[in-house]
Order: structure tokens, then sequence, then C-alpha cells
């Protein structure tokens, strides 16, 4: 898959191209695209190293359709990758 639009790059924001399947395989200056952004910006996801769930679930209590919820907010939202934090509970729900 190439993508194309404005990257936020380590040495700055320009136009270009990205390569990708599961990984990046390349950056381009110029080049046939699969998918045209336009100006839109195109850079790396967040991670979270701080994080107790979300839309209503949380990682202490959470059963395998929570979990997926939880990421799937995640995504939505930019976050690639996030570390599981649980929260202050009785002793049964965070062992």
């Amino acid at each position: 898959m190439r993508i194309k639009g404005k990257l936020i790059l380590p040495d700055g924001i320009r136009h270009g191209i990205v390569e990708f399947t599961e990984y990046i395989e390349g950056i381009y200056e110029n080049g046939s695209a699969d998918i045209d952004f336009g100006d839109s910006f195109i850079g790396p996801g967040f991670i979270d190293i701080h994080f107790h769930g979300g839309m209503g679930e949380s990682f202490n209590r959470c059963n395998n359709a929570g979990l997926k919820k939880i990421l799937d907010y995640c995504v939505c939202h930019g976050t690639t990758s996030c570390l599981a934090g649980i929260t202050t509970d009785e002793e049964n729900a965070i062992s």
C-alpha cells in the first residue's frame, strides 16, 4: 500500500509517499499512490504510556469484547500502542 500526503518526518514536514505492508517499507518524494490524502498530515501513531481504559471499560475488569472496545477507541484517535495500566481496585480484580 502506498499513501500520499504531508509527511511528518524527523527533519520536517513535506509532501511525499509512504509505502507499507505490515511495516513501513519506504518513503518517497514522488511516484504513484493507492490513496492520495492531499494536504492531510501523515505521521507516526501516538504511544500512550499511562492508560487505564476507555469507552466504559477498564483493563482491570474487561473481557475480550471490552478489550477490543478499548483498543478500537485507541486506534480511532491515532494511538497505535498503549501500556495497559490497572487502577486501584479490589485485590481479586487486579491479581
